[in-house]
């Protein structure tokens, strides 16, 4: 498996000789994703973390509450700490955005029903989700509180408004304003958020949406489900600039 990790590799060709591999598009973290194709026509993704580890990992922890909560995450199947490796089910490529593009202009029945069906698992990881998490060794982790929260809001107006789009005139009305949410949101009950729930980050078997991205899962406020609405609404404001 030349272009993997030393260690890795080896890791990965003792589990499965005669595997190979290909390496996948990441998400924003430092983790890189490879599919392995096994000699017997299976696959599996492998999650690497580029180092070892010696600790059970936050992915780890949080497959475990989907699954207690009868969620369709990813299973994990091996767990490689000397590799820094994760191996997980393979969830395909089909993605919510993918699945919509494909359908034409009249299947708006079809259309509907993906929507139904990610809207649906939204609201399913806010309540068995938070239901299994509060069982669970992480119900006291990470939580999207009101500091989490404010410091998210100005590093959005920090990198997204002032880098991305170059824009040095927002004034602080917009600032005001995300503080405010931030002390809002969290007056909230809380509940298991995805905090990355988009097109691009649910993967579709069938007629079922299945969570991708999960490893930002934290508790916040019940009104976090609807965060990509939301978001796409304050960057609106902030290319007008208000």
């Amino acid at each position: 498996m030349s272009g993997l990790r030393a260690e890795l590799a080896e890791a990965l060709g003792a589990l499965y000789p005669g595997a190979r591999h290909e390496t996948l598009t990441g998400d924003a973290s430092a983790r890189r994703f490879h599919r392995i194709f096994l000699a017997d026509g299976g696959t599996r993704v492998v999650m690497d973390y580029g180092s070892p580890f010696k600790v059970e990992t936050d992915d780890v922890r949080l497959a475990r509450v989907f699954l207690r909560a009868a969620l369709p995450v990813a299973r994990v199947i091996e767990v490689l700490p000397e590799a820094g490796a994760l191996v997980e089910q393979d969830l395909g490529d089909e993605t919510l955005e993918s699945a919509l593009a494909q359908l034409g202009a009249q299947a708006s029945s079809a259309r509907d029903e993906l929507y139904r069906s990610a809207v649906g698992l939204a609201a399913d990881i806010a309540t068995r989700g938070t239901e299994a998490l509060s069982h669970s060794d992480r119900a006291s982790g990470p939580a999207l509180d009101e500091e989490r929260f404010s410091f998210e809001m100005r590093f959005f107006l920090e990198h997204y408004v002032g880098h991305f789009l170059g824009r040095s005139d927002v004034g602080p009305d917009l600032g005001d304003e995300l503080e405010a949410l931030a002390r809002a949101t969290a007056s909230h009950p809380r509940v298991l958020c995805h905090r990355d729930f988009h097109s691009r980050n649910i993967m579709v078997r069938g007629d079922r949406s299945r969570p991708g991205g999960h490893s930002r899962c934290t508790v916040g406020a019940r009104h976090l489900r609807s965060g990509v609405v939301a978001s796409r609404r304050v960057r609106r404001s902030a290319r007008r600039g208000r």
